[in-house]
């Protein structure tokens, strides 16, 4: 009888399960791609029937700046502590530049003098022993919670151009970050969504009220503090997202296919030169 299947069933009796099957791997990869794409054989498992588009088997690279908590003493020049890890999803993030602060003449307290208006200057190295230079970060200006920097390459090549346009203090409300490789798009990003912004400031008077309560608790280790704003960047350029920083795990992701990787490598830098705990503050 027809549609009992069988040799002499409808032919089309199979065909409604397999599309619904197809739909849902297609779905799950879909939903992969949109969290930094699959591998190629992620895709093999869960989409093999399915036509991969461009960019679909690469996943997003990944940075990450790694900050010592070993103090420096003073005498001879130390091995540089501060890294940067490179994972591209292929295997275990490997290091790719030690970072130190580049200091102007006049040493740590001139730098730290400069740094309260907006500046920044460091070296990506490509060893801990400083025998060669990665990148280089300048800075350009630094005036009115505007400030602009320089990356360059190891020969003074410029490799892209960083602005930070403090929150009300430059094009809106929240802290606007600008990336830009030569002869490429600009890529605009907003520190954290507006909407975890409405909820921190909401929040603020129960943290401010927690807090005085924690600095005259007698209690050890009740000591709180103001929880930090939201952290998370979507740069955005063209309709693309090229750029992303995650806030868990101070994670820096590079969508683009063309994009740098020293460039994004000292922007992750950078963004950990601003905010609570930054690497660079030390006094010695």
């Amino acid at each position: 009888m027809p549609g009992t299947g069988g040799a002499g069933g409808d032919p089309l009796d199979g065909l409604l399960p397999a599309a619904v099957e197809l739909l849902g791997q297609f779905g799950s990869a879909r939903s992969q791609l949109g969290r930094g794409c699959l591998t190629d054989v992620e895709w093999a498992v869960r989409a093999p029937h399915l036509p991969k588009y461009e960019g679909a088997c690469r996943v997003s690279n990944v940075l990450t700046m790694k900050a010592s908590r070993e103090r420096v003493r003073d005498g001879a020049p130390a091995l540089v502590k501060d890294w940067v890890d490179f994972s591209d999803g292929s295997g275990p993030a490997r290091v790719v530049a030690y970072v130190e602060r580049e200091l102007p003449p006049g040493g740590v307290p001139a730098y730290l003098a400069a740094r309260s208006s907006g500046a920044r200057s460091f070296v990506l190295w490509a060893d801990e022993h400083r025998r060669e230079r990665v990148a280089t970060l300048v800075t350009l200006s630094a005036v009115g919670g505007v400030a602009t920097f320089q990356a360059l390459g190891a020969r003074g090549e410029l490799i892209g151009t960083l602005v930070r346009e403090k929150a009300l203090r430059g094009r809106g409300l929240r802290t606007r970050w600008t990336v830009t490789q030569p002869g490429g798009p600009e890529a605009v990003g907003f520190k954290g969504r507006i909407f975890w912004w409405c909820m921190w400031w909401l929040s603020l008077p129960m943290q401010l009220l927690i807090l005085v309560f924690s600095i005259f608790d007698s209690v050890p280790g009740n000591e709180g503090g103001v929880a930090r704003g939201p952290r998370r960047i979507k740069w955005r350029a063209g309709g693309k997202i090229p750029l992303e920083f995650r806030s868990r795990g101070n994670k820096l992701h590079l969508h683009a296919p063309g994009l740098d990787w020293r460039l994004g490598a000292t922007l992750v830098v950078l963004l950990r030169t601003f905010g609570a705990g930054s690497w660079d503050a030390r006094k010695k």
